[in-house]
């Protein structure tokens, strides 16, 4: 399937051009915009306002599949799951890059609908599963290779990012990946290591976050996000 997954995940947008490799400029399928069938964003619902999740871009997407593909060789025929895999993007993209198996799981019904149905117009099987991560997840230990997530900042919700990571740590064989942002790094950075696990920066991204909650007070804001490979002890 080569990068189609990365074109996938453009289909959010009118184009999607693949990192470092502008100048093969591929595109969905090697469709015309006006042939492209639309990526369903999720709408917000209470659940997903009370754990302060957002939508992953087209561009921040992109930049995480490619680099975990690329550099680490972390999808390929790899059991992968997708934690608040909302609309199922990152899931979805590494389906087509070749994992072996994928599985996406959210506490959100409506996201799951709405990743169901990306699934269906790019023509993949995920299993997806309605789940609360931080509560009782209930993938077991060492059940997958590797798990991929845009968790929630922890603005509001203090420490939910890392209970993110931390349960995807306890179920992944090889490597957790997930956003965070640039301004938590030293805690975020602290804390995996305290535990005896890898934390690695391996992209630093800049996130437009459009105003989706009451206490947002910007119509839009760009913050500096890190892309950040937590390693599992004794696996690389």
């Amino acid at each position: 399937m080569g990068y189609l997954a990365l074109l996938v995940c453009g289909m959010q947008t009118s184009d999607a051009i693949l990192p470092g490799a502008a100048d093969s400029l591929v595109r969905y399928v090697g469709l015309s915009n006006s042939q492209r069938t639309p990526f369903r964003s999720v709408l917000l619902s209470p659940r997903l306002c009370a754990h302060e999740q957002y939508p992953t871009s087209a561009h921040i997407a992109a930049h995480m599949i490619y680099t975990m593909d690329s550099s680490f060789d972390d999808i390929s025929d790899n059991v992968i799951a997708d934690f608040g895999c909302g609309g199922g993007i990152l899931g979805i993209a590494c389906d087509l890059l070749g994992a072996a198996h994928v599985v996406g799981v959210d506490i959100d019904s409506i996201a799951l609908d709405v990743a169901r149905r990306n699934a269906d117009t790019a023509e993949v099987d995920i299993d997806l599963i309605r789940a609360d991560i931080c509560g009782s997840c209930p993938l077991r230990v060492n059940s997958v290779d590797v798990v991929v997530m845009n968790p929630p900042f922890g603005t509001r919700n203090k420490g939910v990012d890392m209970g993110f990571v931390f349960a995807g740590l306890r179920v992944a064989r090889k490597a957790v990946y997930s956003l965070h942002k640039s301004s938590t790094r030293a805690h975020v950075v602290r804390s995996a290591e305290k535990h005896g696990y890898g934390a690695t920066v391996v992209a630093e991204l800049r996130y437009d976050i459009p105003a989706m909650y009451k206490f947002h007070k910007s119509r839009s804001k760009d913050i500096a996000v890190d892309f950040i490979r937590f390693s599992i002890p004794d696996s690389g």
